[in-house]
C-alpha cells in the first residue's frame, strides 16, 4: 500500500519521457526521485535525458526502447555510433571536423569546381577564361585597327583611301578623280548622269536646250496657264462682266431674274403691304364631330395684306346678297343652308422673325385670324381667345409657276399655297364649336 503511494507521487512529479517508465517494469520498490533503468534497477531518475548516453555493460543503463534511447541521449551519429558528434556535410562527408566540410562553388554546386574568372563567367574550364583587351579590360572586344587605333568599334576603323594610304582622306569623285578637294567633284545633272550637261528649267523640264525653257504666265506662275479675260483681269474668268456681258458694267439680274441696269424694277422678297391673291382652290373646311363637313370655296375680294388689319362686317342669316355685307379679306361666303361669313383680322398678319430662312418657305402670324358668321364673331388664332392657345402659325411654300410644280423665292409676281389649322372654341355660340378648322389658301403673289 505504503509502495504504491510512493511510486504515484513519482509518477507525478516527473517528466512525461520518466512516466512512461512509471507504467512497466517492477518499480513498486524505487525511492522517490529514483526510476528503474533498462535492468529494472532503481536510479537516480536525474540520468535519464540528461545529454550523456547511458549504454548497457554501465552501471546505469537507459539505452533501451523503454526509456526511448536514454530521452534521446543515445541516437547513433552518421558514424553509427551511439550519442556520437560525427555530421554528414553537404558532400556526403561524416566526420567531426566541421572545418573540413565542402563548400559551394560559384554555380551552387556543392563541393563543385567552377570559379569566376575576371569577367565573371562561372565554370570549370580554365581555356575559356576572358582575357584583357587593347584598352586594358577583362573581356573588353577593342582592337587596333590599321591606324594603331584601340576602340571597340569597328565602324570607325580606319581605311585605305583611293591613293592606297590607311587613314588617308583623298576620294574618288562619280567621275573618277581622286583627290582630297570636294569642291572639283563633278555634279549628278538632271538626267541623273554624273558631269552630264542636263539642267532642268524653271518648270522641272530636263534637257540640254535652254530655248525651250518654260515662261511666267500672268501671275507670275512659271509654267502657268493664267491668262488675261475679256476685261483684261489675269484669271478673271470675265467674273467682271455684268449679267448684259459688259465689263465692270451696272446691270444686275433680280430676284425674278431680270437683267438690267434699273434697280427701280427689281423685284424683292415678300414684305409688308404685299397682297397674297386667294385664287381658284382656296376653301376652309369645319370637320364636325360626326361626319365630314364639305368644302367652302372662298375667293378673295381684296385679297390678304400682309402687315395689314383688315375688317369684315354684315355676316347675317340667308345667302350672300351682294349689298349687305362689307367684305375685307375675301367675298362672302355661305356655310350651313342660309348663313353668311366672312374672314377677318383683329391684328395683321405678318410674316416671322424665327423662319427658318429657306426661301420656299414660309411661317405666317395667324394669331389675328378670326371669322365672321351669322353676326357672331369666331376666334380662330390666339389673338383675344384664350381657348384657342397653341394655334396662330400657317405654313406657307412658294413656287415658280402657277400649277404649283416647282418652289422657288417668295417674291412678288410668283405662286403660293398656304395652309392653316386651328380649332373653333368651345366657348362660340355655334353648332361646330370644338370642331377643328383647316384653311387652304392658294394663288399669286
Amino acid at each position: 500500500m505504503f509502495n504504491n503511494i510512493k511510486t504515484h507521487l513519482f509518477c507525478i512529479a516527473t517528466a512525461a519521457t520518466v512516466m512512461v517508465a512509471c507504467g512497466g517494469g517492477d518499480a513498486t520498490n524505487c525511492e522517490i526521485g529514483q526510476i528503474a533503468d533498462c535492468n529494472g534497477i532503481c536510479q537516480n531518475a536525474m540520468r535519464l535525458g540528461d545529454g550523456t548516453c547511458d549504454l548497457a555493460g554501465g552501471e546505469v543503463v537507459f539505452d533501451c526502447a523503454l526509456h526511448n534511447g536514454d530521452a534521446g541521449d543515445c541516437a547513433k551519429d552518421c558514424n553509427g555510433t551511439p550519442g556520437g558528434n560525427a555530421t554528414t556535410d553537404m558532400c556526403g562527408t561524416c566526420d567531426q571536423t566541421p572545418d573540413n566540410d565542402c563548400a559551394q562553388d560559384c554555380l551552387g554546386v556543392w563541393g563543385g569546381a567552377a570559379i569566376l574568372d575576371n569577367c565573371g563567367t562561372c565554370d570549370a574550364t580554365e581555356q575559356n577564361d576572358c582575357i584583357q583587351d587593347c584598352n586594358g579590360d577583362w573581356g573588353g572586344v577593342a582592337t587596333v585597327d590599321n591606324c594603331t587605333t584601340c576602340d571597340a568599334n569597328p565602324y570607325n576603323n580606319c581605311s585605305l583611301d583611293c591613293n592606297g594610304q590607311w587613314g588617308g582622306d583623298a576620294f574618288a569623285d562619280n567621275c573618277g578623280t581622286c583627290d582630297n578637294d570636294s569642291s572639283n567633284d563633278c555634279p549628278l545633272d538632271c538626267f541623273g548622269v554624273w558631269g552630264g550637261a542636263g539642267v532642268s528649267d524653271e518648270c522641272g523640264n530636263c534637257d540640254t536646250d535652254p530655248t525651250n525653257d518654260c515662261v511666267q504666265d500672268c501671275n507670275g506662275n512659271w509654267g502657268g496657264t493664267a491668262v488675261y479675260d475679256d476685261c483684261d483681269v489675269c484669271e478673271g474668268g470675265n467674273g467682271d462682266q455684268d449679267c448684259l456681258g459688259v465689263c465692270f458694267g451696272d446691270a444686275v439680274t433680280d430676284l425674278c431674274g431680270t437683267c438690267d441696269a434699273n434697280a427701280n424694277n427689281n423685284c424683292s422678297p415678300l414684305g409688308p403691304g404685299d397682297v397674297l391673291e386667294i385664287g381658284t382652290g382656296s376653301y376652309f373646311v369645319l370637320q364636325a364631330t360626326q361626319d365630314s363637313q364639305p368644302k367652302i370655296d372662298i375667293w378673295g375680294h381684296e385679297g390678304l395684306v400682309l402687315g395689314q388689319t383688315q375688317s369684315a362686317a354684315g355676316s347675317h342669316a340667308g345667302p350672300p346678297t351682294g349689298d349687305d355685307e362689307l367684305p375685307g379679306i375675301d367675298s362672302p361666303w355661305e356655310y350651313l343652308p342660309n348663313h353668311t361669313g366672312m374672314h377677318f383680322t383683329n391684328q395683321p398678319v405678318e410674316i416671322l422673325a424665327d423662319d427658318d430662312g429657306d426661301d420656299a418657305t414660309m411661317s405666317l402670324d395667324f394669331s389675328g385670324w378670326n371669322m365672321l358668321w351669322n353676326e357672331l364673331i369666331i376666334f380662330l388664332g390666339d389673338a383675344g381667345a384664350a381657348t384657342v392657345t397653341g394655334f396662330g402659325v400657317a405654313e406657307m411654300v412658294c413656287y415658280q409657276d402657277p400649277e404649283f410644280q416647282n418652289e422657288g423665292l417668295c417674291a412678288t409676281g410668283k405662286y403660293y399655297q398656304l395652309d392653316y389649322l386651328s380649332t373653333v372654341p368651345n366657348t362660340a355660340a355655334v353648332p361646330f364649336a370644338g370642331v377643328d378648322y383647316h384653311l387652304h389658301l392658294q394663288g399669286s403673289l
